[in-house]
């Protein structure tokens, strides 16, 4: 009788310890990780009024605690930077208009306003005047003039903070960060009637070419040391040069692949609009090609069809890849891969958009 055979299969301890040693590795990593995450705590963008009127000085207020970092797009190409859950901001021209605040650089809100045109002033004497300067650069000191008659108190705000920049008739400031700037002078307290006025910081010249001195011996010599003629009057006194702005190129904001797939996150939970993505479209066009796992679409109907959906959690996996403009920046199209849980198991399946 033939005996049976048997196979014996023994695991190498060097493989069995260097399994355990890898997992208790990714465990410690993994704990370390979660106690370490903070998640984004939910705040809101407020006003202190609902009638908001070009001109005029709006206060944006953020009900947000425990953040070091704020920074604030006011939907006009013009932000703010601070280490304050506050900003103050003046339009120029109605319309709509969607504010956005990022904290400590990766949680993110947003609100829409609607700016409207502000009736003309009809007594003149009771708004300010001033002698602001239209250009300048940065950390020039440039200097601002109050003209108006019978002011005894000054709020001068030069549009690099929320906060009031000086209480005095004539202030000096020097800019820290180049571009547009809003400047606002209150004066007597009066906050109905403001003056706002647009300057322009240039970046900071480049220092003078160094100059080479020529080495003794070296070099052609002058063929005349003494001028024919007497130098003109424009020669011995030139005019200063005057700093040049260079025309101001409409960009649209940056937004990053992370930010923008939180705010389709947030069309899902129904507190983001479609209108919320118009600033970061090329010409606001909404309508922009979007393939959609694999099919030609359009943005609006993206984000149609993942307001169906009951909430962000639904969603599985998401990826995007937007198509930017060089030159401006904004977004010309976009590609999605999506896919949505289903059954009670969680599995995960390509949605029919």
């Amino acid at each position: 009788m033939k005996k049976k055979q048997y196979m014996a299969f023994r695991l190498d301890d060097n493989v069995t310890i260097t399994f355990l040693v890898i997992s208790v590795i990714a465990s410690m990593a993994f704990v370390v990780r979660y106690k370490n995450h903070t998640p984004c705590k939910e705040f809101e963008i407020k006003t202190l009024t609902n009638k908001i009127y070009t001109g005029t000085l709006i206060r944006f207020d953020a009900d947000v605690k425990g953040y070091k970092d704020f920074e604030w797009d006011f939907g006009d190409n013009e932000a703010s930077h601070s280490e304050v859950n506050s900003a103050v901001h003046s339009y120029d021209r109605p319309g709509e208009y969607v504010v956005t605040l990022k904290v400590d650089d990766r949680c993110m809100e947003t609100t829409t306003i609607f700016v409207q045109q502000a009736a003309e002033v009809t007594d003149q004497s009771r708004m300010p005047h001033a002698i602001i300067p239209e250009l300048t650069e940065v950390g020039k000191p440039t200097n601002f003039t109050d003209t108006t008659a019978g002011a005894n108190a000054w709020e001068w705000r030069f549009g690099e903070n929320e906060k009031v920049d000086a209480y005095i008739k004539n202030p000096v400031y020097s800019f820290r960060q180049p571009g547009w700037k809003t400047i606002t002078l209150t004066v007597n307290g009066n906050n109905n009637a403001v003056l706002v006025k647009k300057i322009f910081v240039n970046p900071p010249r480049q220092g003078p070419a160094p100059t080479v001195t020529p080495r003794p011996g070296g070099g052609r010599k002058p063929i005349n040391t003494k001028p024919e003629t007497d130098p003109l009057e424009e020669q011995l006194n030139p005019e200063p040069e005057q700093p040049v702005a260079p025309p101001p190129v409409v960009k649209a904001p940056e937004i990053s692949i992370t930010d923008f797939k939180y705010m389709l996150y947030g069309v899902a939970d129904k507190r983001v609009t479609a209108g919320s993505f118009a600033r970061y479209f090329c010409d606001g066009n909404l309508n922009t090609y979007t393939n959609i796992n694999g099919k030609p679409s359009t943005f609006n109907e993206l984000c149609a069809k993942l307001a169906k959906l009951k909430k962000s959690g639904d969603i599985k996996s998401m990826t995007v890849t937007p198509k930017k403009n060089q030159e401006t920046n904004c977004i010309s199209s976009v590609s999605i891969v999506i896919r949505v849980k289903t059954g009670i198991f969680g599995l995960s399946k390509t949605p029919d958009f």
